[in-house]
């Protein structure tokens, strides 16, 4: 894409001090034309994203808009919906959502464009290396449920950044399950879920870990990204394999109570999730499924 003179002049005057707005200024006084190049981020790889930047630059480029793809068919056109960026391995989810502002990675690069990856990089958060509370809290952003939602003085829901309690920016509220409430929850647990119930804010992921014996048990270790891991997602061929080694962090075989035998001739075989953690529809959501994260010890427990 190309800037012309007339409208790069335009543009740099509605610019704050910037160095897109220095640059826009420098090409209206000579003349020039501008080269905007957009790259998608991922394409063909992670790792070739870098070295296209870095080319991009070297081969004169003024501004690098590095774009995100997602499923959404209007934004996107038809090419992306057919192929979304499997490379990521899941949908919907921008690298700024867990990694923090792109902006100053990117700036690290043009100052630094000897940096070698895998060398401690201040300007990308790594939830793995956060501590618990606040690695979850990237994910309690959108899998949380809660009674009410309230932002924080002053803030919006863009003003969250990874690596911050996501307190600072917005409070969930959720109401204690009373003893006269745990029939309801009692009954509701035997039935797909549905938004609007008294179980809403139960059923939503962080909740239901927070209350399982796997979670009290590790003091806090256990996290979201313990079992997810959002680049390297399993196959449907390995994933029964893949949270079953997941659960032998902390436990083996001996830890169950069925024999190897009885749990191989279930289908599938030998799967810690299918039992203690069953899925079932979600009411009101076609062709979806709700995992229970309470990580439960038999099916339907008591609520309380």
């Amino acid at each position: 894409m190309t800037e012309t003179p007339q409208s790069a002049a335009s543009t740099a005057k509605s610019q704050p001090e910037t160095r897109i707005g220095r640059r826009f200024a420098e090409l209206r006084r000579s003349g020039e034309l501008g080269l905007v190049a957009y790259i998608t981020a991922g394409d063909p790889s992670l790792a070739a994203t870098r070295e296209i930047v870095l080319a991009a630059a070297d081969a004169g480029a003024d501004i690098i808009e590095l774009g995100v793809p997602f499923s959404d068919p209007v934004a996107d056109g038809p090419v992306m919906y057919r192929n979304p960026p499997s490379r990521f391995g899941e949908y919907g989810i921008g690298c700024e959502c867990c990694h923090g502002p792109g902006v100053l990675h990117l700036g690290q690069l043009r100052h630094h464009p000897g940096a070698v990856s895998g060398n401690v990089n201040p300007t990308i958060v790594d939830p793995a290396k956060l501590p618990p509370r606040l690695a979850d809290d990237i994910c309690l952003k959108c899998h949380e449920g809660w009674a009410a939602r309230v932002l924080q003085p002053g803030k919006t829901e863009l003003d969250f950044r990874p690596g911050t309690p996501l307190y600072d920016t917005v409070a969930l509220f959720k109401v204690p399950v009373t003893p006269d409430r745990r029939a309801e929850l009692d009954r509701l647990e035997t039935l797909p879920p549905v938004k609007g119930t008294i179980s809403t804010p139960m059923w939503f992921k962080h909740s239901l870990m927070e209350m399982s014996k796997c979670y009290h048990d590790s003091n806090g270790k256990l996290r979201c990204i313990t079992c997810h891991i959002i680049h390297d997602p399993p196959t449907e061929e390995n994933k029964v394999a893949y949270y079953r080694e997941r659960c032998f962090t902390c436990h083996n075989n001996q830890s169950c109570k069925l024999s190897v035998a009885e749990r191989s001739r279930r289908q599938p075989a030998n799967d810690c999730v299918g039992c203690h953690m069953p899925r079932k529809g979600v009411a009101g959501i076609p062709h979806s499924d709700d995992t229970n994260h309470r990580i439960v010890r038999s099916l339907h427990p008591p609520a309380g």
